[in-house]
């Protein structure tokens, strides 16, 4: 609520409530950023404030979820080839170690 009606000040009403030292800290710390980050043409506290004020924008997710069920033969098949694929891969690390360790 503090929020949504911050947006809906001028700028002399938000100058006010800095001015005010009875405004809460809340209001007040909010104020003096919006209207810092408005004289550099920055829009993060707008943006801050707009979210909890007004809560944020639904974001649209699609998804696409094609079924890979595979037969028991398959995954070991699959296991078994990167098992491979790993193995290779480390003897050829030895190899080159053994290479850097001859030189």
């Amino acid at each position: 609520m503090i929020c949504s009606n911050l947006l809906n000040k001028t700028r002399t009403e938000l100058e006010q409530i800095i001015e005010n030292k009875k405004t809460p800290v809340l209001v007040y710390g909010s104020a003096v950023a919006l209207l810092k980050d408005m004289a550099k043409g920055n829009t993060s506290t707008l943006q801050w404030l707009a979210d909890r004020g007004y809560g944020k924008a639904p974001e649209t997710v699609y998804q696409y979820i094609e079924d890979y069920s595979l037969t028991r033969e398959e995954k070991e098949a699959a296991i078994s080839e990167l098992l491979d694929l790993r193995r290779q891969a480390a003897e050829e690390e030895q190899e080159e170690q053994k290479e850097r360790d001859d030189v």
